[in-house]
């Protein structure tokens, strides 16, 4: 008698979340900043405003990492402005920039997200480039999204990017203007969520050896069977 095979599934369980790793994080404007995982810019007097923001990747922003189940989080978090003036501040534009040098190819979903505080009214717009996809000054591009906010901070777009293994994200948080004194605050963050359909590697081997159990099994019963 053949004791019974158990297969466990949990060996040939397969993880969609192929690895993003970028070599440059950046706020381009309205103050330069640049680093590795994260860029930081202090409490700094610019056009009429006091502003000061971070850029990073999730395990590298200075609050913490929020939990994703994405392959990579990019955050414009820790963000205030202030209107300095006593009448309303004019239009201005927060640009970041995250380049990669390493990336799944094939589709990778986005997600761009935003929540935030204060009121005001604008845009956000994220475009990925890279040879095949350029992004116009404006940012937009065959891979751009965009999305309204008035008044209440807030919004949301989808969809797929083609990865060619590596890419750049550029992104514009657009505010309209300000009210003398009062401040717009990103303390929840402009997220921009990348999730790669590609499977990693080492989840592919686990996954071919289960397969291969299970041939297996199924082969030697149907002889046991056959010679009973």
């Amino acid at each position: 008698m053949l004791a019974p095979m158990v297969v466990c599934l949990g060996l040939v369980s397969i993880s969609y979340a192929g690895s993003i790793n970028y070599d440059f994080i950046a706020i381009d404007s309205p103050v330069f900043a640049s680093g590795f995982g994260s860029a930081v810019v202090p409490a700094t007097l610019t056009g009429g405003y006091t502003f000061s923001g971070e850029f990073c990747e999730n395990d590298s922003c200075s609050t913490g990492p929020v939990f994703t189940t994405a392959s990579s989080l990019l955050r414009l978090t820790n963000l205030t402005l202030t209107c300095d003036s006593s009448s309303t501040c004019a239009p201005i534009d927060v640009t970041f920039e995250a380049d990669t040098f390493s990336a799944p190819s094939g589709p990778i979903n986005v997600n761009v997200s935003l929540t935030g505080s204060g009121s005001a009214s604008g845009y956000a717009r994220v475009c990925f480039a890279d040879d095949n996809n350029i992004c116009s000054s404006a940012l937009f591009g065959n891979e751009s999204f965009t999305f309204p906010y008035v008044n209440n901070i807030s919004g949301l777009a989808q969809g797929t990017i083609a990865s060619n293994g590596s890419f750049s994200v550029l992104g514009d948080f657009h505010v309209n203007g300000v009210q003398g004194g009062s401040s717009v605050n990103l303390f929840n963050s402009l997220d921009i969520s990348l999730t790669s359909s590609v499977p990693e590697p080492s989840t592919i081997l686990p996954l071919g050896a289960g397969l291969a159990l299970l041939g297996a099994y199924a082969l030697r019963m149907r002889r046991l069977r056959s010679t009973e």
